[in-house]
């Protein structure tokens, strides 16, 4: 390691941090200027709007009374939790290599193992080193980068992003605001007259870009929500849940645009090297099994087709997906063993498809099971295959299907 004090320049790099910082610090909603988006189609007559709080009186709205602002002081102890942070990357950025102490390079591998070991319920937040917690982040992704894993990095990158989830949630609302200005969300704080309709907003537009993979809970559809004024009104734990998407998409395109060149081995100690190569080893044994099935297993024709398309890596429709994904669950196996499946495929990505797995499983949203669509529904999807002929019996669902 480098002959400065860890701890020295610690305090001198996060100083110029702060100081570089002291611009100030506004919501989505109350910047300006900005180009005022157009109303939503639909939206803005009053008989759109009674159903979500519009009272369609035609009376004028009462002066808007807007939540006070206090922007949180950005410490190690912030940085440590929301290592994503420009002021945590700056403040990371002033350390070579050698400076790194010991610790962070232990963490960075500890954090790695949690993430590959325990998914969205790993990493942890250790907050009785929070130097070590900021500088190991950084590390972490290097050594991800190293490895060069397309399922590592993702898995890597939903348990971080879950852990900031986590920590959101308890965090009070000025430091939650803060979080989502510094995000690519696009929401901010209702003023003080919409809360009753929720604590944050976001337009409409954003609303559905940014819950595009969560839709598939019935929860999550436009439909279900409360909207207003081309606003689409969100409590505080859906807004953390949009939050903690929009930081794993974040993260995610920045470690998967990475190459293992991008990291310079200078300065670098062995024991990181080492756990790198061990890291590739451990992967290999951590990736979801493909359990596929068995010759003594009957699989209806119309499930072994899709099955074999996703094996083939071929296109294969979200309808063919969530019918398999039923069916497979349907007949034993677990989310992991599904999730296995569809982890080789280019467009696999573990956090999205670990939610819609789960809520296929009756773990998520409603906790309601789903079933494959009935075999009547197939046919008209155009899924069944030789219209039903080798199915014997009359069956009316795919997971009665016995050989």
């Amino acid at each position: 390691m480098g002959s400065t004090s860890p701890t020295t320049a610690a305090l001198s790099i996060l100083w110029d941090v702060i100081k570089s910082h002291t611009h100030s610090w506004r919501t989505a909603c109350h910047a300006s200027p900005a180009t005022p988006r157009p109303e939503p189609e639909g939206v803005a007559e009053s008989g759109e709007r009674e159903g979500a709080g519009y009272d369609g009186s035609g009376h004028a709205r009462p002066t808007r009374e807007h939540v006070p602002e206090h922007r949180p002081t950005v410490n190690l102890l912030l940085m440590a939790k929301y290592p994503w942070l420009e002021e945590a990357r700056m403040f990371a950025e002033g350390f070579g290599h050698g400076d790194l102490p010991d610790a962070a390079y232990k963490r960075a591998v500890e954090r790695v193992r949690e993430a590959m070991a325990k998914g969205e319920h790993g990493v942890s937040f250790k907050a009785e080193d929070v130097l070590a917690e900021v500088l190991s982040f950084p590390t972490a992704r290097a050594l991800c980068i190293v490895v060069d894993d397309i399922w590592l990095k993702k898995r890597w990158t939903s348990a971080e992003a879950a852990r900031c989830e986590r920590l959101m949630h308890a965090e009070e609302e000025d430091t939650l605001r803060f979080l989502i200005s510094r995000s690519p969300l696009k929401a901010c704080a209702a003023d003080v007259a919409e809360r009753r309709y929720g604590e944050f907003k976001m337009h409409i537009a954003d609303y559905l870009s940014n819950a595009k993979d969560l839709l598939t809970d019935p929860a999550w559809k436009l439909v279900n929500q409360v909207v207003d004024g081309g606003y689409v009104y969100l409590d505080r734990a859906r807004t953390v849940r949009l939050l903690g998407q929009a930081v794993y998409r974040r993260l995610l395109e920045g470690l998967m645009g990475a190459r293992p060149v991008d990291v310079r081995p200078e300065g670098l100690p062995e024991s990181f090297m080492r756990a790198a190569e061990s890291i590739k080893r451990i992967v290999a044994k951590r990736r979801p099994k493909r359990r596929h099935p068995s010759d003594s297993d009957a699989w209806p024709p119309c499930m072994a087709a899709i099955l074999q398309r996703v094996k083939d890596g071929k296109d294969v429709a979200h309808v063919e997906k969530f019918s398999l994904a039923a069916f497979m669950l349907a007949r034993g196996f677990t989310v992991d063993e599904v999730l296995g499946l569809f982890s080789g495929r280019a467009d696999f990505d573990e956090r999205t498809a670990r939610y819609q797995v789960e809520h296929i499983a009756g773990l998520r949203g409603s906790r309601t099971k789903y079933l494959p669509p009935s075999c009547e529904k197939m046919r008209s999807l155009g899924m069944c295959v030789d219209g039903g002929v080798r199915c014997a019996g009359k069956i009316r669902n795919p997971v009665q299907y016995h050989e």
